[in-house]
């Protein structure tokens, strides 16, 4: 299975360097960020690439239509996909340079029921979006050249009760889908040409109380899941040849209040967790043999009220964090030799209200 990661990096890098100008070393792309809110827009900020702080001012307010609860980009960042509270997934073409977005043709595409989370397979082949109050996931073809969607054969998927979070492994094999109702993570296999799911043996996976977010290490190896309602980190080893999920040493282990959005850095050293009823972010060095997860000095860092997720930039050095409860965006440097988080001195950064999910493009 490793030389499957390694393949899948390969591929990617194949796909990055043939889109010629829009390769992320291009000198004249830029950084952006764009937020999700309570308002029909997308928030996009300028991102400073010495500083990471945000610019002042919008930079533009893409309309999705509706109140948006998450946002993914794909892997060549050259689509970015919102689902919002209407059922809908909105959809854009997205311009490196000036951060614009443009409304992809046949735009919005329908999702489920009250859709909750979305996600893109690494080599951009497929999306998934979770509907909340449909108990399943929505499964989309990804056109490569024009960023259409369209829904995969046999879709919606049966999840189970309350599907909350999304996550796909580095291979673009398996997805892993969190039940909030249930306590439970359902892991299916994708079929790598139609995007059909299947369920692996054994699956749904029981975890904590009300979870509500997660994680795949980077190398693929392990698996995390935010228990929002038993202040907890629920780790698992994936079996990379059938995707089951055993428990690991020491899990669950111990969060701030109420873990949230969570997410791997992307050397595979840290993970992070947005503790939305303690106002901070858990942070955690991942042990590389066992992943066994353990505080890092300092942690948790003080964030502000109600922070929703933690969001890193594509080269790991910074980390944002909505929160809600203050119309906000934490700003922190990353400590490369420890995980540690350091809040910038302008942080936090005033945004519109009600802040609930940051991308950071590259």
């Amino acid at each position: 299975m490793k030389s499957r990661v390694r393949l899948a990096a390969c591929a990617l890098l194949a796909l990055l360097c043939a889109c010629g100008g829009d390769s992320p070393t291009n000198g004249s792309s830029a950084r952006f960020a764009y937020i999700s809110n309570s308002s029909l827009f997308l928030e996009a900020r300028r991102v400073d690439p010495n500083t990471g702080g945000l610019g002042s001012g919008t930079t533009q307010a893409a309309n999705v239509g509706g109140i948006s609860a998450a946002i993914a980009v794909d892997p060549l960042q050259r689509y970015l996909y919102a689902v919002t509270a209407t059922g809908d997934i909105a959809a854009f073409r997205f311009d490196r340079v000036s951060g614009l977005l443009t409304p992809i043709v046949g735009a919005p595409f329908r999702a489920g029921i009250a859709p909750s989370a979305i996600a893109v397979d690494p080599l951009g082949r497929f999306v998934f979006v979770a509907s909340s109050d449909g108990r399943n996931v929505s499964a989309y073809l990804l056109d490569a050249a024009t960023g259409g969607l369209t829904p995969v054969t046999g879709s919606p998927f049966f999840s189970g009760p309350d599907p909350v979070a999304l996550a796909v492994d580095p291979t673009g094999s398996f997805l892993f889908v969190v039940n909030s109702s249930n306590d439970s993570v359902t892991v299916f296999t994708i079929e790598p040409s139609t995007g059909m799911l299947a369920r692996v043996a054994g699956s749904p996976f029981p975890t904590g109380l009300a979870p509500h977010s997660v994680a795949v290490e980077p190398s693929g190896t392990f698996v995390y899941v935010g228990n929002f309602g038993g202040n907890t980190i629920s780790g698992f080893a994936l079996d990379r040849a059938t995707g089951a999920l055993s428990p690991l040493g020491g899990s669950p282990f111990a969060a701030g209040g109420n873990p949230l959005g969570m997410t791997v850095h992307p050397s595979g050293r840290f993970l992070y967790v947005a503790d939305t009823g303690s106002g901070d972010v858990s942070a955690f060095t991942i042990e590389p043999t066992t992943g066994v997860l353990l505080a890092i000095a300092g942690s948790p860092f003080p964030a502000g009220a109600l922070p929703q997720m933690v969001a890193l930039d594509p080269m790991g050095r910074y980390a944002y964090v909505p929160n809600r409860g203050a119309d906000s965006v934490s700003v922190f440097s990353i400590d490369a030799s420890n995980g540690a988080l350091v809040a910038l001195s302008a942080s936090p950064f005033a945004v519109a209200p009600h802040p609930a999910f940051v991308l950071v493009t590259d």
